[in-house]
């Protein structure tokens, strides 16, 4: 009943010309407490004012308990969250419609507004390869191993400025650019690009032991130091070994 009611809104809203439901729930390989994923398309004119005020959109529908803007992700626009009284997740993202080349629209996508068919026509050309977590995940190889040493130097940078709370957070990307290089080696992929651990398998939990975060600098650091030694050790490519050292 809450999902009927977010898209009864959703239709209604004229600045919305399109929209559809993506995701496991559009390929029926969903389970029970599975989100859902919707796309929806804004005219041009309104994007900006429609796009600052969604939060409150969303959270005007009585059966939404909160809503939250999260951040532009590559391949689905700008993503917003949601959540009900149920507990039930919504994933809705939205880009205008100049850019909707910017949207992993799939040909199993299910419509459900289109005024100007703009979304079908998407459908209709749709190349679902090209959007498989594999194929993204290959072509950011070289740059997640650069980036792991790029937050090697802010945690540092962190750690010199006694910013606890920071070097957590560049320990964090640390340890998922770490994990996203060996997926991409190993050819085992996640099922979503904004969830690297989900899945991970980690070898004699060798990652879990080592990374240790207790509310100790001195702690973050050990962990830091060993983070680098399994990133030696596992990614096997020289030249992203190379890449990353250099600015260790």
């Amino acid at each position: 009943m809450s999902y009927n009611e977010v898209i009864n809104k959703l239709e209604d809203c004229d600045k919305i010309i399109a929209i559809a439901l993506g995701g496991s729930r559009s390929r029926g390989q969903h389970r029970i407490d599975s989100d859902y994923d919707l796309f929806c398309v804004i005219s041009d004119n309104d994007f900006e004012c429609f796009k600052n005020s969604f939060r409150i959109f969303l959270e005007k529908i009585p059966s939404i308990l909160y809503a939250a803007e999260a951040f532009y992700l590559e391949n689905w626009g700008y993503l917003f969250k949601a959540i009900d009284y149920d507990n039930v997740n919504y994933d809705i993202s939205i880009i205008p419609k100049s850019r909707i080349n910017e949207m992993s629209v799939r040909s199993t996508n299910i419509v459900i507004k289109d005024t100007d068919g703009i979304y079908q026509e998407s459908i209709n050309c749709a190349d679902d390869d090209r959007f498989l977590v594999s194929t993204l995940e290959r072509r950011h190889f070289i740059d997640y191993g650069t980036l792991f040493g790029f937050e090697r130097i802010r945690f540092f940078e962190a750690v010199q400025k006694a910013d606890y709370w920071y070097a957590v957070r560049c320990l964090e990307r640390m340890k998922n650019y770490l994990i996203r290089c060996d997926r991409i080696q190993t050819e085992v992929f996640p099922s979503s690009r904004s969830c690297p651990e989900k899945g991970y398998c980690d070898t004699n939990d060798y990652l879990k032991r080592i990374y240790i975060i207790d509310g100790d600098i001195d702690t973050l650091v050990q962990t830091s130091v060993k983070l680098c030694e399994l990133f030696t050790k596992v990614i096997q490519d020289k030249d992203i070994q190379m890449r990353s050292q250099l600015l260790w």
